[in-house]
């Protein structure tokens, strides 16, 4: 049975967590924005609706949120890239519109960034390869273009990095070969072109490499995990 999530929850102002996946939660976020104290908060897989409210911003003690599998819309605010204490943002499975913020360079401490599966659209800024903690990094899903950024040759402690199913294009940037730690790369289902560099084979502890998909990619050798072609 759909749950409202209840207005009087502002009034708990000295909660620090809420934890609340899959209860059917409706309505909209507005009534957590008064709890400056949280550090924790997991609505995953409700029915939260509407879009992610400007006040957002005065959860400045968050350090972890997760929103994702509801049916938040509008566009993602850049008021949320004001929390500069967060180490993980998960808001997959949602219908997220418009660009992603240059200012998620102010996130510094993300090691989790998750936006897949909505409908963000424009370039992947080049602010994200800031983010050098990150580990995860998921933007798969989405209808992003424009090339993949030479500075992810920053995100030197990137363990997996998901940006298939976009609309990608460009050449590969060998840079993509410094990151040492990388163990997925998904890069399939794009518009990317070009030969695959050499550097990609530095990448001694890859278990999965995906570059399927992409017409227009010529590979001239092979290692453990890759996959080309159609």
């Amino acid at each position: 049975m759909p749950t409202p999530l209840p207005p009087a929850l502002s009034n708990l102002v000295n909660l620090t967590r809420i934890n609340i996946p899959m209860f059917n939660l409706t309505g909209i976020l507005s009534p957590v924005t008064n709890l400056v104290e949280l550090e924790h908060l997991n609505l995953v897989a409700n029915n939260l609706s509407n879009g992610i409210p400007e006040q957002i911003n005065r959860l400045r003690r968050l350090q972890y949120l997760n929103l994702s599998s509801n049916k938040l819309g509008g566009l993602l605010i850049p008021e949320i890239c004001e929390l500069s204490r967060l180490q993980v943002l998960l808001l997959s499975g949602n219908q997220l519109r418009g660009s992603i913020p240059h200012e998620i360079s102010q996130l510094t401490q993300l090691t989790n960034l998750n936006l897949a599966n909505n409908n963000l659209t424009g370039y992947i800024p080049p602010e994200v390869m800031l983010l050098t903690s990150l580990q995860h990094l998921d933007l798969s899903w989405n209808l992003l273009e424009g090339e993949i950024p030479n500075g992810i040759k920053n995100l030197s402690s990137l363990f997996h990095c998901n940006l298939y199913c976009n609309k990608l294009s460009g050449a590969i940037p060998p840079e993509i070969g410094e990151l040492r730690g990388l163990r997925v790369l998904r890069l399939d289902d794009n518009q990317l072109t070009g030969v695959v560099p050499e550097t990609l084979q530095q990448l001694v502890l890859i278990q999965s490499c995906d570059l399927r998909w992409n017409s227009g990619l010529i590979c001239e050798f092979t290692f453990r995990g890759l996959s080309v072609g159609e």
